[in-house]
């Protein structure tokens, strides 16, 4: 297992080095010049070493580097200027680190990352400014931290995002506005959370939304949106489902769900709604287009019971 590395070039040849890969190891930090003369160098994975600093510049002489990931390391700390020069990189992999907190200007200048994770760490909370500039992010992932609330200004330049997880975190409450502005999404991971109510515009202007999880929150309401524990989901019912809650959800195919109690497994396919304008009526939007677009729905809802 390497413990101490120091990279220096002794060749000319490794100027042209493209990819170098040193995970699995036993690295404990990283020198301050250890990639210096890299300048070709496109993909670097330092997955699982026990790298815990991150200190100023020390990538900076990797200006054309794309692919980054430090995944399974033991990262508590992140100088906000650590990934400084990287104006190329396109993926970055924090995940399974011990991070609880991320500078806010800590990717400020990476604005053409499409792919950054941070699952798997200790983040409690997020500036609002932290992703600013991330116009051209596609994925996001931020499952498994601590995160108990999301500033509503979070997402609002990720105008091209369309995956972002936020399963198995604390959050207790999402701002109507949280998600605004995010009309490519495809896939919203919400599992796994405290959520015990959902306003009525939260998903409003997701129109390429396909997907959404919501299972295993203890909701009980959602404005016009019930979910309580009397009915047990034996009689669901499209008009105990305020229709505004997903009506730019064109393209959903899959909504998940998670009772609070009973045992029992549902599995509800049916058309859910039949958007043909502003009027609704009888389980149904109508005008007088000669155009109607029939959505189906997959309800799968679960349920389980503590013991």
């Amino acid at each position: 297992d390497i413990q101490d590395f120091e990279f220096t070039i002794q060749d000319e040849k490794l100027y042209m080095l493209q990819d170098l890969w040193i995970s699995d190891n036993d690295i404990k930090s990283l020198h301050p010049a250890m990639f210096k003369g890299l300048s070709n160098l496109q993909a670097l994975v330092l997955d699982n070493n026990k790298i815990a600093v991150m200190d100023a510049g020390q990538f900076k002489d990797l200006k054309a580097l794309k692919y980054l990931t430090l995944w399974g390391n033991r990262l508590v700390d992140l100088d906000k200027r650590a990934f400084e020069n990287l104006d190329n990189l396109n993926c970055l992999i924090l995940g399974n680190n011990q991070l609880r907190e991320i500078d806010v200007d800590l990717f400020r200048s990476l604005d053409k990352l499409t792919r950054l994770e941070l699952q798997m760490n200790l983040i409690g909370s997020l500036d609002g400014r932290t992703f600013r500039n991330q116009v051209n992010l596609v994925q996001l992932e931020l499952w498994q931290n601590n995160l108990r609330s999301l500033d509503p200004k979070l997402f609002s330049d990720m105008k091209n995002l369309e995956e972002l997880s936020l399963a198995d975190n604390k959050l207790e409450y999402l701002d109507a506005r949280t998600f605004n502005g995010l009309k490519k999404l495809r896939v919203l991971n919400l599992s796994k959370n405290q959520l015990t109510s959902i306003h009525i515009q939260t998903f409003h202007g997701l129109v390429d939304l396909e997907e959404l999880s919501l299972y295993m929150n203890p909701i009980t309401a959602s404005e016009n949106f019930q979910f309580t524990s009397d009915d047990r989901y034996h009689n669901p019912n499209v008009n105990g489902v305020d229709p505004d809650m997903f009506r730019d959800l064109r393209k959903l195919n899959k909504l998940l769900l998670l009772s609070s109690r009973g045992n029992d497994l549902y599995m509800l396919d049916r058309p859910y709604l039949y958007q043909r304008g502003p009027k609704y009526d009888n389980d149904r939007y109508t005008d007088d287009s000669d155009v109607s677009i029939l959505f189906f729905f997959s309800f799968i809802i679960y349920s389980n019971i503590s013991n």
